[in-house]
C-alpha cells in the first residue's frame, strides 16, 4: 500500500535542514551534507547571518550536452569553482555522460562522481587575483545528492531555495539557503557559458583540481603494472596513449589531419618515440587505444617491445564483457563500463615514471595530460601546413587509408576478413556495409573471446 506521508516528512526535514543549517537533523538523512555544512572552509556564514549556504547546478540538465568524461571533469571544475567562490558548499549531481558513442549505447551502472573520482583524495584550491580563498579535499565542501533527494530539492517552493538562470549577481550570491543555478536561455542560438567546457563567465576566481581517481580505478591498475614489470627485460615500463578511432577514418575531415594521425600512431613511430624518451627495446609497453584492430600494434613485437592492451588482462576485459549483449533485450550479463576502463588506464599511466608516459596529443582545456611527450609532435607542422592549404582553397585530394583498402577492411582484424566477417562476404557493398559501432561489436567480441587471448599476457 505504501506510505504517502514519508516524502512529505522527508521534504519538511530537508527544508528545516537548509533553513537552520547545522541545527537540524540532516545527519539522519545524509550525513555527508551535514559534514560540508560544518566543515567547508569556503562557506561564508557571516554573509548570511550564520545560516548554511549551499549551491547546486541544475535547472537545465536536460539541455546540457552529454559528453565524455574528460569534458565532464571540465564541467565539474566550473561547477565547483562557481559554488565555492561564492562561499557556498556544493551539492553535486552525477556527470551527464554520453553513452551512444562512448559506451556502446549501453546504460551505465556507475553514475555518481564518486564512481570515477575520489572526493576524499581529490584536492581543490580556489583563488582570486592570485590569493587563495580556500582549499582542501573535495569531501569537505562537496556532497553528492541522490536522485530522490534532488527531485525533492527541486520540487519547491522552499523558503530558502532560490532558482536562478545565468550569471549570479553579488546580492544573490551572498544570500542564505540553497542556490540552484541553471543555464540562461539561449540567445540567438548561442548557449550560455554554463553549457561550455571552460569556467563560467563573469567570475573572478580560478579553481584548481588535483584529481585522484576512484578506488575502483586504483584497484584495477596495480595488477597491470605488476604484470608489465615481470615482462620487461630491461626493468622499464612505459604507457602509450594511441588515439585512433574516428581520428583516422577515411571520412574524417581533412582539417583534422587523419593521415598525420595515422603516421603518429603507427607502431614504427611509437617505437621511435619510445627510444627517444629512453624506453629502449626490451621495455614493457601498455597501449591505451581505441583502435579496434589490435593486430595493428603487432610490429612492436618485432621491434623488440613487450606490448599489451586491455584485452590481455581479465581484470580490465571484464569491464566490457557486458557490451556484447544488446541493451534493449534485457539480457545483459556482465559490465559495460568503458568510462571506468578509461580511468583505470589513466591510473596505469600515472604509475610509470613521467618520462615514460606518452600521449597522442598535447593538453587541452578539458583534458590535461601527465606527460611532456606526444606522438603527434613530429607531424604538427605538416598538419598545420595542410590546414593552411585548405583555408587558402588549394586543391587537396581526399585522403585514402594508408593501405588503400576500404573502411570495412581497415576495421576488421585478420581473423574476421573474408567470408567469416559478420554480415559480409568479401568486400561489402555500400548498402550492406556494417556501421562503425557494429564493426566495433564484432571486433571486441573477438578480442574478448578465449581464442583471441595471448596466454603469455593473461593475468589471473
Amino acid at each position: 500500500m505504501g506510505y504517502p506521508h514519508v516524502p512529505i516528512l522527508f521534504l519538511i526535514c530537508l527544508r528545516l535542514c537548509i533553513c537552520r543549517g547545522g541545527e537540524a537533523s540532516l545527519n539522519v538523512i545524509q550525513p555527508e551534507v551535514q559534514d560540508i555544512i560544518t566543515k567547508c572552509s569556503c562557506m561564508n556564514k557571516i554573509a548570511s547571518d550564520g545560516e548554511a549556504r549551499l549551491y547546486m547546478f541544475d535547472g537545465g540538465r536536460k539541455r546540457l550536452a552529454r559528453s565524455g568524461l574528460s569534458h565532464q571533469i571540465s564541467n565539474l571544475r566550473a561547477i565547483i569553482g562557481e559554488g565555492l567562490s561564492m562561499g557556498r558548499a556544493v551539492l553535486l549531481q552525477g556527470p551527464v555522460l554520453e553513452v551512444k558513442a562512448h559506451n556502446f549505447n549501453h546504460p551505465l551502472n556507475f553514475t555518481r562522481w564518486s564512481d570515477y573520482i575520489s572526493l576524499e583524495r581529490t584536492r581543490f584550491k580556489v583563488k582570486k587575483d592570485g590569493a587563495v580563498l580556500c582549499k582542501g579535499f573535495l569531501s569537505s565542501c562537496v556532497a553528492e545528492v541522490s536522485a530522490s533527494q534532488n527531485s525533492i530539492f527541486l520540487s519547491g517552493p522552499h523558503d530558502k531555495v532560490t532558482y536562478h538562470s545565468g550569471q549570479v549577481p553579488p546580492e544573490l550570491a551572498a544570500s542564505p539557503g540553497l542556490l540552484v543555478r541553471g543555464p540562461a536561455p539561449d540567445i540567438n542560438g548561442t548557449r550560455d557559458a554554463a553549457n561550455l567546457l571552460k569556467r563560467l563567465d563573469g567570475m573572478t576566481y580560478q579553481v584548481e583540481l588535483d584529481v585522484e581517481f576512484s578506488d575502483e580505478a586504483v584497484r584495477g591498475a596495480q595488477p597491470v603494472i605488476d604484470a608489465l614489470k615481470k615482462r620487461s627485460t630491461n626493468g622499464k615500463v612505459a604507457v602509450v596513449h594511441a588515439r585512433r578511432g574516428d581520428k583516422i577514418m577515411p571520412t574524417t575531415a581533412l582539417k583534422r589531419c587523419p593521415e598525420q594521425m595515422r603516421k603518429a600512431t603507427s607502431p614504427e613511430h611509437i617505437a621511435k618515440v619510445l627510444k627517444e624518451v629512453g624506453a629502449e627495446p626490451g621495455s614493457a609497453v601498455y597501449v591505451m587505444t581505441d583502435e579496434v584492430n589490435i593486430t595493428h600494434f603487432e610490429p612492436l613485437t618485432q621491434l623488440g617491445y613487450h606490448w599489451a592492451t586491455f584485452v590481455h588482462f581479465p581484470s580490465l576485459r571484464r569491464l566490457l564483457e557486458g557490451c556484447q549483449a544488446r541493451a534493449e533485450n534485457g539480457t545483459v550479463t556482465g559490465l559495460c563500463e568503458n568510462y571506468l576502463l578509461f580511468l583505470t588506464e589513466h591510473e596505469i599511466m600515472r604509475r610509470v615514471p613521467r618520462e615514460y608516459r606518452i600521449e597522442t596529443l598535447a593538453a587541452t582545456v578539458w583534458n590535461p595530460v601527465t606527460s611532456n611527450t606526444v606522438l603527434f609532435h613530429d607531424f604538427g607542422a605538416e598538419c598545420n601546413a595542410l590546414k593552411l592549404a585548405l583555408r587558402e582553397g588549394e586543391n587537396v585530394q581526399a585522403l585514402r587509408t594508408s593501405s588503400g583498402t576500404s573502411i570495412d577492411e581497415v576495421l576488421l582484424p585478420r581473423e574476421f576478413k573474408g567470408a567469416s566477417a559478420p554480415g559480409a562476404s568479401g568486400r561489402a557493398s555500400p548498402k550492406s556495409s556494417p556501421s562503425l559501432m557494429s564493426s566495433l561489436w564484432s571486433v571486441y567480441s573477438a578480442m574478448l573471446s578465449p581464442r583471441s587471448r595471448d596466454g603469455q599476457w593473461v593475468v589471473r
